[in-house]
C-alpha cells in the first residue's frame, strides 16, 4: 500500500491543475508540488530497490512517465497564465505572401483601403460633404468610435476567455493522456 497508493493518487492530481483558476495564484503552485511530490517519490522507490540491478523496474519507468506528464503540466500553465495576462489590446502580427499586415484586437486591418478611413485617427482623406445635417467626417468619425467601443468590450477579455479555454482543453487531454499511461502500465504489471 505504501508503493500503490501514491502510485494511483499522483496521477489524478496533474490535470487538476487545470480546474484552478488564474486569478487564485495557486495554479502553477499546485503544477510544481506535484512534480515534486514525483521526484521525492521516485527518490523512495530508488531507496527501495536494490542496487545492482540489470533490468529496470516497471513502477520506475511508471513513475519517471507520469513525471514527465507532470512537467508538460507546468509548462502548459505557465503559457495559459502568460496568455490569461496578455493586455486586451495585444496585437498579433500575421504573415501574408507579400507582406505581414498589423491586425489589431478584432482581427481586422486598422486602415480600410475601400472607404479612405482608419479608426486609429490617422484617416488619409475625409470628405466635408453635408449629409441630413452632419458632415461626412463627423459621421465616420462617430461610427468609428462606435465601433471601436463594441470591439474593445468585446475583446477586453477575449485572451482570458481564450486561457479558460485551454484550461478546459488541457484538463481533457491531460486526463486522458494521464489514464492511457495509467492503464498502460496496469496491464503491464498484471500481465
Amino acid at each position: 500500500m505504501v508503493m500503490v497508493f501514491p502510485m494511483a493518487s499522483f496521477p489524478l492530481l496533474s490535470p487538476v491543475s487545470f480546474l484552478v483558476p488564474v486569478e487564485s495564484g495557486e495554479k502553477i503552485t499546485l503544477s510544481i508540488t506535484v512534480v515534486l511530490s514525483y521526484l521525492v517519490f521516485i527518490g523512495s522507490i530508488n531507496d527501495a530497490m536494490p542496487k545492482l540491478s540489470d533490468t529496470v523496474s516497471l513502477i520506475v519507468i511508471y513513475a519517471s512517465v507520469q513525471t514527465l506528464i507532470s512537467m508538460l503540466t507546468v509548462v502548459a500553465n505557465g503559457i495559459i497564465i502568460y496568455i490569461h495576462k496578455l493586455p486586451p489590446d495585444f496585437q498579433v502580427t500575421v504573415p501574408m505572401f507579400k507582406a505581414s499586415k498589423r491586425l489589431n484586437s478584432s482581427g481586422k486591418r486598422n486602415y480600410d483601403p475601400q472607404n479612405g478611413r482608419s479608426c486609429k485617427g490617422n484617416s488619409p482623406k475625409l470628405e466635408l460633404r453635408s449629409i441630413n445635417g452632419k458632415t461626412r467626417a463627423l459621421q465616420l468619425e462617430e461610427e468609428c468610435i462606435k465601433e471601436m467601443s463594441e470591439n474593445d468590450w468585446l475583446q477586453s477579455g477575449k485572451w482570458i476567455l481564450l486561457a479558460r479555454r485551454l484550461d478546459k482543453i488541457c484538463f481533457v487531454c491531460f486526463a486522458f493522456l494521464v489514464i492511457l499511461v495509467s492503464v498502460i502500465f496496469g496491464f503491464l504489471f498484471i500481465w
